[in-house]
């Protein structure tokens, strides 16, 4: 705590000195930066992907503070600062800031975009604003009246960022940085921010999710057993159908190689079975379209010997955006 209060004091003192140099400006949302607040985005040239957060906010009076992780790819802990619709980063080691972005820049407006070190090949270079109501369609879906950067970068030849684009409400969404191969792209894929999801999830109304399990009773059998093979356990199978019953397709995105799961309680809350534990799953974003009429199908077979008895409740969900699923109740009996 005590170093979060230094911090935040440093953070006071260094704005106050650039305060008067600001004129007065209507707050922006181009970049949102509220706890918790998450974006990923996939490489469209090499693959993989770069997820950023926001890890925690600090308290100021002046503005927002918030500590990026991994913003500008590098994999470090950023501290920056949104006072009077300017970014600023800001530099531990000096205690200076660094002003990153204009956001409320008119079209034809340039400066020079500056970063913390050590990212010498991004600070420095000349940025313009090339538009502020382009419509941009990226896979966490489309955005309107976006903040479109372009930048001229004279420290390194084949590196550097061309051109970020931001959105209102969501941050930013596309990047474009130079390469030996060629301009790379990095498109956002998923977000949350300030609790809103993104793609946005589709509507209730246009999905339709049904589990349904193939039987109601589970008798486990634990009588003495007479020869050498043991008596088989109880199983369920469980199969969950997601329609899409609207007109048009719908896209879902999985933030993993995990497409579901399945979790079994009793009737007090207590969880008695997760289908994931114990699983490994790739960390890669999907996106999987459900074309007007088709159906999802997923079905899993659940050992539930040795499971407490009594009356207890599956539910079987998806785990990517939107989230949809079904749940049943089913009795478990045991004799002896």
């Amino acid at each position: 705590m005590r170093s979060v209060r230094i911090l935040s004091a440093v953070l006071v003192a260094a704005v106050v000195l650039v305060a008067g140099a600001q004129s007065a400006h209507a707050q922006a949302d181009y970049f949102p930066m509220s706890s918790g607040d998450q974006w990923t985005y996939r490489n469209t040239r090499f693959g993989g992907d770069r997820t950023v957060e926001v890890t925690r906010n600090i308290p100021v009076s002046w503005g927002t503070v918030g500590v990026l992780d991994n913003y500008w790819g590098d994999g470090r802990e950023r501290i920056m600062a949104l006072f009077q619709n300017d970014i600023y980063d800001y530099d531990s080691a000096t205690g200076r800031f660094f002003r990153s972005y204009v956001l409320d820049g008119a079209v034809g407006d340039s400066y020079n975009l500056r970063v913390a070190p050590p990212q010498s090949c991004l600070d420095g270079s000349q940025a313009s604003v090339v538009s502020t109501t382009e419509t941009v369609t990226v896979p966490a879906g489309t955005f309107q009246n976006c903040l479109v950067i372009t930048y001229r970068n004279t420290v390194c030849a084949d590196a550097g960022v061309i051109a970020e684009t931001f959105a209102p409400g969501v941050g930013l969404i596309r990047r474009v940085e130079n390469n030996f191969a060629g301009p790379v792209e990095q498109v956002l894929t998923a977000a949350t921010v300030g609790g809103r999801t993104f793609p946005a999830p589709a509507s209730s109304s246009g999905l339709s999710a049904c589990l349904s399990i193939d039987s109601f009773s589970y008798h486990e059998n634990r009588m003495p057993v007479i020869g050498p093979n043991p008596r088989p356990t109880p199983k369920m199978t469980a199969t969950l159908e997601v329609k899409n019953e609207t007109t048009e397709a719908i896209d879902f995105v999985f933030t993993s190689g995990q497409s579901f799961d399945i979790v079994i309680t009793e009737r007090a809350g207590r969880e008695l079975f997760r289908w994931s534990d114990g699983r490994f799953f790739t960390q890669a974003i999907r996106q999987i379209t459900l074309a007007p009429g088709d159906t999802f199908r997923f079905t899993e077979v659940i050992d539930l010997g040795g499971m407490v008895d009594g009356d207890h409740k599956v539910e079987f969900f998806l785990s990517g955006s939107p989230q949809l699923g079904g749940s049943a109740t089913f009795r478990k009996f045991t004799t002896f």
